[in-house]
């Protein structure tokens, strides 16, 4: 037996059609057929088996991940939910003012009756804060000024 490049195989190929008119479905019955003599039909069984147990594994994967995909909720309203969550943690009415943004931002916290206020660090600013309730979260903006000095 010998073994040629594809190129090498395809010009035999061709010579055996053009010159011997040997029907080229005639060599490839013949090339299949030889190759089944060499094949070793435990080892094919093996890989069949190992091939079709990947198959069924892969098809229980597909189907756990369509039930997890049909539970969600559609993007648009999932979409919808994070924004609303991104405003609530930006809202300085809903969350109140974390200490190190205050530690950063603000020069001095002036304390009145019903309100603070706050001069900031930069562009000359004071924020008045009105308080509503006991907590601290129960703030919310009334005015922002800017100071000319």
């Amino acid at each position: 037996m010998r073994i040629g490049t594809s190129m090498s195989t395809k010009r035999l190929d061709q010579a055996c059609v053009d010159e011997y008119k040997i029907p080229l479905i005639v060599m490839m019955e013949n090339a299949v057929m030889s190759a089944l003599k060499h094949l070793d039909i435990n080892l094919y069984d093996m890989f069949q088996k190992k091939l079709s147990s990947r198959i069924e594994k892969y098809k229980l994967e597909i189907l756990e991940l369509e039930k997890k995909c049909s539970s969600l909720e559609p993007l648009d309203v999932r979409i919808e939910n994070a924004k609303k969550s991104i405003r609530k943690l930006l809202d300085i009415n809903y969350n109140g003012v974390d200490e190190k943004v205050i530690e950063e931002f603000v020069e001095k916290v002036i304390v009145h009756k019903d309100y603070f206020e706050w001069k900031l660090n930069f562009m000359n600013e004071t924020i008045k804060l009105e308080v509503d309730g006991k907590s601290r979260k129960d703030g919310f903006l009334i005015e922002r000024t800017s100071n000319s000095q």
